[in-house]
């Protein structure tokens, strides 16, 4: 019994100790300067912040206000600083609009406390600190942006490697979404941002022309090994060029879509396009010839995971197999 009260009273303590800190740190954060504030905030990552706030109400409500200066809020420029305000903004609306749609939890997969925190304007931090495939794309394409405004600037540096990281980590995402189930508002906001931000400033021609550029090494590395007869080790690189012309083909059709955020008939726009089109009809025609010659390029090991993703039928490109008992390709259509 005396053991129960000793442990109740410490708890007791504990409880009244981190009130009074939350109490303190309400009154700190109150009145410090907008810019001051920011600035603090600044050094933490999204995570921190966000369970920052689900930690106090008061604290939550004034991270998530106007600003003094009328240039948005602590969480809005937070967010901004990293993705751009357009992103941001679209993510807020996205969030809003699936929330509206039925979808009223904000957890997501990592776990962690923020899940509690209030809508709105902070999904985009919710989606910098997800550890979902479609925020995992975001970040690719953020860095794949970086890179390309770096390369502008200095007039050096090639951008492929940072393409074929996106790339990859957005054909993830693409055959791994999750309609429904928790999370699925920080999915929409991320899904949202990651559009608006592959167009954002030049209408999507720079990922363009980098994917054109990565589209074009792919299938020279494809000629090198067919032409080096490593049969052992065509299955792995095959596979390597079908997700990333399934990428490619997802970043097609996503651009396509994002219209009415693209300035269409733009002439710079438009040869960026054609660049890329022009690079996967090559590609296309190097499969096609390899697969006459009798080539095996059976995606071994992505077609273990066809039931679990959803890649498209029209995906021609992804062969599951060449059977003995078949007359050519089982191809996924």
């Amino acid at each position: 019994v005396g053991s129960h009260l000793q442990s109740a009273t410490k708890a007791e303590a504990s409880s009244r100790v981190h009130m009074r800190a939350m109490q303190a740190l309400d009154a700190f954060v109150e009145v410090l300067d907008d810019e001051v504030l920011l600035l603090s905030l600044g050094l933490l990552e999204a995570g921190d912040v966000l369970n920052l706030a689900a930690s106090s109400a008061s604290l939550a409500t004034r991270l998530a206000g106007a600003g003094e200066t009328g240039r948005g809020g602590a969480v809005e420029r937070l967010a901004a600083a990293q993705l751009g305000l357009g992103p941001v903004r679209v993510a807020v609306a996205a969030a809003v609009t699936s929330w509206l749609g039925g979808d009223a939890t904000t957890s997501d997969e990592d776990g962690l406390r923020f899940r509690k925190t209030p809508g709105g304007p902070y999904a985009a931090l919710r989606v910098l600190a997800s550890c979902s495939p479609v925020a995992e794309a975001l970040r690719r394409a953020l860095l794949l942006r970086q890179t390309l405004g770096e390369a502008k600037r200095t007039g050096f540096g090639p951008a492929s490697d940072a393409a074929k990281t996106f790339l990859d980590a957005f054909f993830k995402s693409e055959v791994r979404q999750r309609r429904r189930g928790p999370g699925v508002t920080t999915l929409a906001a991320a899904d949202a941002a990651l559009t608006a931000l592959l167009v954002a400033d030049d209408g999507g021609c720079g990922v363009m022309l980098a994917s054109a550029e990565v589209v074009c090494e792919t299938m020279r590395e494809l000629d090198s090994f067919v032409e080096e007869g490593r049969p052992n080790a065509i299955h792995a690189a095959y596979e390597v060029v079908a997700r990333r012309r399934s990428a490619v083909e997802f970043l097609r059709r996503r651009l396509e879509g994002a219209h009415d955020l693209v300035c269409v008939g733009d002439v710079t726009t438009t040869k960026a396009k054609n660049a890329l089109d022009f690079a996967v009809g090559e590609l296309d025609e190097t499969i096609l010839g390899y697969t006459r010659e009798g080539y095996d390029l059976a995606c071994q090991r992505l077609a273990n995971d066809v039931a679990r993703c959803s890649v498209p039928y029209a995906h021609w490109w992804i062969f599951l197999g060449k059977f003995p008992y078949s007359q050519g390709w089982v191809v996924l259509r």
